[in-house]
């Protein structure tokens, strides 16, 4: 028996890249600070799989409840496009317990509004605090200073999630389960989370596999998450895990802020401060990254300044395109067209700043528009923005 824990990243900007890390998931926590308002906009900082930030903290243009809501559309999407799967369990949990008496804003008043905003279909997959009258929610915690009452909670949450995980049982050759850990003891030997299949075959060999028992451990891993092997998308390689997606993402998302000079770091703004995987600033000029900028269209040439993740003849930014489309996280601007459109790196706009958007540049095309389907609709990704 194992559990297996994933920190997906909660910025609105990794929405759409959220299906990759909720397949097969027995429970899905939201958190949020009890000492903040569903009203206020929270602080994001973006760490690697390292723990090392790769970015810098700055101040979400979404509030708490707009991203509640944005996550839960995109949940419930992928639960409308994968009606086979069971529907993970949701738990809500409140950090910062403590500090709650600062708050203007009562636990009974984000209760109903969290109550509120829950789409219908996920009834029944919802773990409460309190089912009595009135129903509670959000799981109080302190973590950092756990009294006793707190750990009664953190067991709560530990016991329910257990139980779910228990309810799947496979049975399957113990290779399969050898097979993953002789893989990735090879990708952390060759300092890469991309490896072949070729690779993988060779690790297999030493389990006495052939190759259709190894396609079909490579499956079954890639089905409980484990692995990233999807032949029908990309042939030949298998990702040790989604967060390679997560941090190129990142990568992307971290540069177009450096691009508009809005660090809170004026180190990060200085063009002589070298970072890591990072395109100098100096060398960012041009109409191709002009529109990365102001437009969130990426090209071939642009992921190319992004090294980290690639391995030369066998994981290529073609290749990351490919399974960006797949994903709907890119779309071509036309068919057969080398630009690329990418929502989640688009700037979101108040009033004030779309007025002065076409101010100052009235010939320019029109502002990137989101449109939020209502809850009970299916569509998601990148085929909801009109740009």
């Amino acid at each position: 028996d194992w559990v297996y824990l994933v920190d997906s990243g909660g910025q609105p900007s990794f929405h759409e890249i959220l299906p990759l890390f909720m397949r097969t998931a027995s429970a899905i926590a939201f958190i949020l600070k009890l000492n903040e308002k569903l009203g206020d906009k929270p602080t994001v900082e973006c760490y690697g799989q390292d723990g090392q930030s790769c970015g810098f903290s700055h101040t979400s243009p979404f509030t708490n409840e707009q991203i509640f809501r944005h996550c839960f559309r995109a949940m419930h999407s992928r639960q409308c496009l994968s009606p086979g799967e069971v529907n993970p369990a949701i738990f809500v949990v409140g950090t910062h317990k403590d500090l709650e008496h600062t708050c203007s804003e009562s636990r009974e008043e984000k209760n109903s509004k969290l109550l509120e905003m829950l789409p219908p279909s996920f009834e029944g997959n919802v773990a409460y605090y309190r089912t009595t009258e009135p129903e509670e929610l959000i799981h109080p915690i302190n973590a950092k200073k756990p009294k006793d009452d707190d750990k009664k909670v953190a067991e709560q949450f530990r016991k329910t999630v257990l139980d779910r995980c228990g309810k799947t049982r496979d049975k399957i050759p113990v290779s399969w389960y050898l097979l993953e850990q002789y893989v990735r003891k090879l990708a952390a030997k060759l300092q890469r989370e991309v490896l072949s299949t070729g690779e993988c075959q060779q690790e297999a060999n030493q389990l006495h596999m052939n190759e259709e028992r190894c396609k079909a451990a490579l499956e079954y891993l890639d089905k409980l998450n484990r692995f990233f092997y999807r032949p029908d998308v990309l042939k030949g390689i298998v990702v040790c895990g989604s967060q390679v997606f997560l941090d190129k993402l990142s990568e992307l998302i971290f540069h177009i802020y450096r691009l508009l000079g809005q660090s809170p770091d004026p180190a990060y703004r200085s063009q002589a401060v070298p970072i890591d995987n990072m395109p100098d600033l100096s060398e960012c000029h041009g109409r191709e990254w002009l529109n990365f900028r102001k437009y969130g269209i990426v090209t071939i040439e642009i992921l190319k300044k992004f090294p980290k993740h690639y391995v030369e003849g066998l994981f290529t930014p073609a290749d990351l395109l490919e399974l960006f489309t797949a994903f709907l996280l890119t779309a071509p601007i036309r068919e057969g067209s080398p630009e690329y459109v990418m929502p989640c790196l688009l700037q979101d706009l108040t009033s004030a700043e779309l007025d002065q958007y076409h101010e100052l540049d009235p010939s320019s095309p029109a502002a990137p528009l989101l449109i939020q389907f209502p809850d009970n609709w299916v569509p998601a990704g990148v085929f909801t923005v009109l740009i």
